[in-house]
């Protein structure tokens, strides 16, 4: 993205107003705000034990924390989600 700036420079001439630095500005703030909201939250996973983690292959699937929770207690249960009528 950077090597195109000046193209986008040059092509935006007369044609980028106040307010449309304005929304610009805005558009970057949010997308700056959930950056630093990612580099939090991926802070915060990484400090959990292991054993908390559940890789996305291996989770338990059901509707609910009880249902999971049930079902988790079950030896050679068939982790798979529940199939719909």
């Amino acid at each position: 993205m950077p090597a195109k700036i000046p193209d986008l420079t040059e092509a935006l001439i007369g044609r980028f107003d106040d307010h449309h630095a304005a929304l610009v500005r805005q558009i970057l703030a949010r997308r700056r705000h959930i950056h630093d909201a990612k580099v939090v939250l991926d802070e915060l996973i990484a400090d959990q034990p292991a054993r908390l983690r559940c890789p996305a292959d291996s989770c338990i699937a059901a509707a609910t924390p009880t249902q999971a929770a049930s079902r988790a207690d079950e030896p050679n249960r068939d982790m798979s989600p529940p199939v719909s009528a």
